[in-house]
């Protein structure tokens, strides 16, 4: 199998005539967003008719071809910056801002992204096979029960948030 038959096949399952044709239902119209799609597609080279790697997974033969065009350099390191910030007014007048920060940089071991995702998806498999969350279902981790015990975890591999909170007194200091 090569990747321009396997593009073509799934293609014609899903009742598409053309790549472009594809992308462009796919892009809602946004012209720069399609030229992005198919760029990315020539880039990965998924229109050529290089052979999977493994013919009998997709997924296994795509993740070959996004380790070997995006994998790091020995002397490169990734990171991830994520901030959230909640403004609350209250009835008072008083206004409170609650900011989060978190600043994680891989290293020769594993990618930051690794690090996030994968700890905090192992954290939460060992809260639910210990019986530690009770709720069941797809959930969200928005109860104490959840997120404090995951934050807690997190912070023992290192990786903390910043957390800081300032009021409108503060504001105008």
């Amino acid at each position: 199998s090569n990747w321009a038959g396997v593009i073509r096949d799934l293609l014609d399952e899903r009742g598409f005539s053309s790549l472009q044709n594809f992308i462009s239902s796919y892009s809602a119209g946004e012209v720069a967003n399609a030229e992005r799609q198919s760029l990315l597609f020539h880039e990965l080279g998924l229109i050529d008719h290089s052979t999977l790697t493994h013919p009998e997974s997709i997924v296994n033969s795509l993740c070959d071809v996004l380790t070997e065009k995006y994998s790091l350099a020995s002397d490169e390191r990734d990171m991830v910056l994520m901030h959230t910030k909640i403004v609350g007014k209250f009835d008072d007048e008083l206004v409170e801002t609650y900011n989060s920060s978190l600043q994680l940089f891989g290293d020769e071991h594993m990618t930051a992204m690794c690090k996030t995702v994968g700890y905090t998806t192992a954290i939460a498999a060992e809260l639910l096979l210990d019986g530690k969350v009770e709720t069941k279902g797809v959930i969200i981790p928005t109860s104490s029960d959840i997120y404090a015990p995951t934050l807690n975890a997190l912070e023992a591999e290192g990786i903390k948030f910043v957390e800081t909170k300032i009021t409108a007194e503060q504001y105008a200091a």
